[in-house]
């Protein structure tokens, strides 16, 4: 069973945790965010790529031209999707029952993708 891991953005503990998702049979693995201070206040963002395992090791991409790759163990990323979703919380439900599509909040963020990986 994994475990959540603890990250600090603007003096507020956020846990966060990476897994597959399969309570619904899907593949897509899914990325939970929870504000430890509020904890029916999170997020929860699936990713429907056509390799789920490449969000572990790394996924291509670009991002501010260079090239890079996405990595959801990665603590750096973690803090860069939720500083994103701070500043646009008027877009962004964090809500237990809304389910938010990583691949299009990444997109947003800056990242390229090729459709190579994408479903």
């Amino acid at each position: 069973m994994k475990k959540f891991r603890k990250i600090m953005v603007n003096d507020i503990t956020y846990k966060w945790l990476f897994c597959d998702n399969k309570l619904d049979c899907r593949n897509s693995p899914i990325l939970l965010i929870v504000n430890e201070a509020f904890p029916k206040k999170y997020l929860k963002l699936e990713f429907s790529i056509a390799s789920p395992y490449m969000l572990n090791c790394g996924l291509p991409a670009i991002y501010q031209g260079d090239r890079t790759v996405i990595n959801l163990n990665r603590p750096k990323l973690i803090l860069l999707i939720i500083q994103y979703c701070i500043c646009h919380e008027d877009d962004i439900l964090w809500k237990r029952h809304n389910m938010i599509d990583g691949i299009s909040l990444l997109q947003k963020m800056g990242f390229e993708i090729s459709q190579t990986y994408l479903e």
